[in-house]
């Protein structure tokens, strides 16, 4: 407070409201089974859009959706770029990089669902269009587009009960017998008891 004194009356912050939209697409991208991640464009960071005055703000979108969102992690700096860490952007970065429609690197990522963003300020809707090419779309909106990469995506696994009981069985069996052989090799070492 020392150091800002106006924070302690919200001096200098404001609040945006997400367009209807924002919250439609989110539901719809939770609605879709299993659980393989979405990708957001413009593949940027971040981003600037009407409803929050044109400030920069950091991409929103993954904060509304309960599956992994997957977007540029790299950080621009004004000496270069720090790497991200995922990897799964690596490998959709690496078809930004290369131009042309994104499907063969989306499905290379196990990416299911592609999230464009068309108001914020960087984004090119000719680069979009390419990148979007032979995907399926799913829903349109004035501020979102939502898309299924055909041939893509996991499910969720499903675990099968008796390969697991056999195996905590198995494992159960190995460390009574080894037990055994321990306490038998005492046994025999120290020699029958005499009386």
């Amino acid at each position: 407070l020392a150091a800002l004194p106006g924070a302690a009356f919200g001096e200098g912050l404001s609040t945006s409201r997400y367009p209807t939209d924002w919250p439609a697409v989110a539901a719809a991208v939770d609605a879709r089974p299993g659980d393989a991640p979405v990708a957001v464009l413009p593949w940027t960071l971040y981003r600037a859009f009407p409803w929050t005055g044109d400030r920069t703000v950091l991409d929103p979108f993954p904060r509304l959706v309960s599956r992994q969102a997957v977007v540029d992690d790299d950080l621009p700096l004004a000496r270069g770029v720090v790497r991200g860490e995922d990897r799964v952007a690596d490998v959709v970065d690496a078809g930004v990089a290369a131009g042309g429609p994104l499907l063969p690197a989306l499905r290379r990522a196990g990416i299911a669902l592609v999230v464009v963003e068309r108001t914020t300020r960087d984004a090119d809707p000719a680069v979009l269009a390419t990148q979007v090419a032979g995907l399926q779309v799913l829903r349109t909106t004035p501020e979102l587009g939502l898309y299924a990469v055909p041939g893509s995506g996991r499910t969720p696994a499903r675990t099968r009960l008796l390969p697991v009981v056999l195996g905590h069985a198995a494992a159960a069996a190995l460390g009574t017998g080894a037990a055994a052989r321990v306490v038998l090799r005492r046994r025999r070492a120290t020699g029958p008891a005499r009386s």
